[in-house]
């Protein structure tokens, strides 16, 4: 389940990046054409919206466990 969270949340980040910035996100510092800045905010966005989906999906997978058993 967090991984299939963590698939549909990277997808969602990158449409919101192209749909706010309307470029491609900076997925690799290496890219020429990404800012340090623009790198820095992309894995600061991408590790905070991933970490509360994780959390928000093994609290989903508890809560049906506990109904079922």
């Amino acid at each position: 389940m967090a991984v299939l969270a963590a698939i549909a949340g990277q997808k969602l980040l990158e449409t919101g990046w192209r749909a706010v910035d309307g470029t491609e996100p900076p997925l690799s510092p290496a890219t020429k054409d990404a800012t340090w800045a623009e790198s820095l905010l992309w894995g600061v966005v991408t590790g905070a919206i991933l970490g509360v989906l994780s959390v928000l999906s093994r609290q989903a997978v508890r809560t049906a466990q506990s109904r079922w058993t």
